[in-house]
C-alpha cells in the first residue's frame, strides 16, 4: 500500500514524539517557522548604528494575509498566527518581544498551555494519541498520553523519510520527481530537520535554474524504511505537473523564509529569556560593527 503524506504539522509531529515531555514553547517555535515557510508570517529586521560602532536589531514578524484568511489553518497554526496579527502595528508588524508577551499571557509563562490546550487534544481527537490517567501517592491523579498504533504509524514513518531525506539533494539530481515525492511525503515534517534547510533551498535553486522541470513521474516512498524507489509503472503526468506546481511557489517562498528562520528562533528565545530575566527583550541583540547576519526584507 501506498504511504500518505504525513498529515501533522511541524508543531503536531515534534509534540508527537514526546507527549508527556515536549515543551509548549519549543511548540510555539516550530508554529511560527511553519507559517513562515508556508508565507503566511514574514520576517523582518531592521537595523541602526549605535554610536558608530554597534549594530542594533529590531526583529518585526508581519502576517501576510487578512485574518480572515487563516480560518482553514489548524487551530494551533492560527491561534499563533492571530497573537502576531493583535499585536502588530500596521504594516510595521509586530515586534517579537511583543509577540512573546502576548504568547505567555495568553499561554502562561512557560507556554505549556500552547500544547495542553492547542496541540494535544487535537491528537487524540485525531487518533494519534490516548490517554490514561495516572495517580500519584495513590491520591493524585493526572493525565497522561500514549501513542495509538496510528501515532506509532506516523513516527515510523517519519523516521524513515527523516533518513531518506538527508541525501535529497543527491535524488533531486538523479530524479527531480522523485525528490518531490519524497518532500511531498515529509511535508511539514522537514522544520524538525534544521539540516535540511540547505538541501531544499539548493533544490530551490536547481529548478530554477533549469527553468522548474521537475519532470512526469510521480514517485511514491516506501514508508517501511526501504527508502523511495523508483516505479517505471508509476507515471502520472498531471500529479507530475501538480507536484511541480506547487513545490516550485513554496521552494520560491522557502528560499527567502529559510535565511529567517535562526533569526527568529534567536530572537524569540532572546525575547523569552529577556522577560524572565526582567528586561525589555526589545530587540535581537546586536554585534560590533557588523551587520547582524541572517534573515532581513524578504
Amino acid at each position: 500500500m501506498e504511504p500518505s503524506p504525513l498529515q501533522l504539522t511541524a508543531a503536531e509531529l515534534g509534540v508527537l514524539r514526546d507527549p508527556n515531555g515536549a515543551s509548549g514553547r519549543e511548540a510555539f517555535k516550530l508554529a511560527l517557522t511553519e507559517l513562515i515557510a508556508k508565507g503566511i508570517v514574514r520576517f523582518r529586521r531592521e537595523s541602526r548604528k549605535v554610536m558608530w560602532v554597534f549594530t542594533k536589531h529590531q526583529d518585526y514578524l508581519l502576517v501576510e494575509m487578512d485574518t480572515r484568511g487563516l480560518a482553514p489553518l489548524e487551530t494551533h497554526l492560527r491561534a499563533a498566527a492571530n497573537i502576531v496579527a493583535a499585536v502588530s502595528n500596521g504594516r510595521e508588524g509586530a515586534m517579537i518581544a511583543s509577540v512573546v508577551q502576548s504568547a505567555r499571557q495568553k499561554f502562561g509563562g512557560d507556554l505549556a498551555k500552547f500544547k495542553t490546550e492547542m496541540i494535544l487534544p487535537a491528537l487524540v481527537r485525531k487518533g494519534y494519541l490516548q490517554t490514561r490517567e495516572e495517580k500519584s501517592f495513590g491520591i493524585f491523579s493526572r493525565t497522561k498520553y500514549e501513542l495509538t498504533a496510528k501515532g506509532q504509524d506516523t513516527l515510523n514513518q517519519l523516521d524513515a523519510l527523516s533518513s531518506d531525506a538527508q541525501k535529497l539533494t543527491d535524488v533531486y539530481q538523479r530524479s527531480p520527481a522523485e525528490a518531490f515525492a519524497l518532500m511531498g511525503l515529509l511535508g511539514s515534517g522537514f522544520l524538525l530537520m534544521p539540516e535540511l534547510r540547505t538541501q531544499y533551498q539548493a533544490i530551490g535553486q536547481q529548478f530554477r535554474a533549469t527553468g522548474g522541470d521537475s519532470g512526469t513521474a510521480f514517485v511514491t516512498g516506501d514508508s517501511s524504511g526501504g527508502g523511495v524507489d523508483a516505479d517505471p509503472e508509476a507515471v502520472l503526468p498531471d500529479v507530475g505537473q501538480q507536484l511541480e506546481g506547487a513545490w516550485g511557489g513554496l521552494l520560491d517562498t522557502f528560499d527567502g523564509a529559510m535565511d529567517s528562520f535562526d533569526s527568529v528562533l534567536d530572537s524569540f528565545d532572546s525575547s523569552f529569556d529577556s522577560a524572565d530575566g526582567g528586561s525589555d527583550g526589545g530587540d535581537g541583540g546586536g554585534d560590533g560593527g557588523g551587520d547582524g547576519g541572517g534573515g532581513g526584507d524578504q
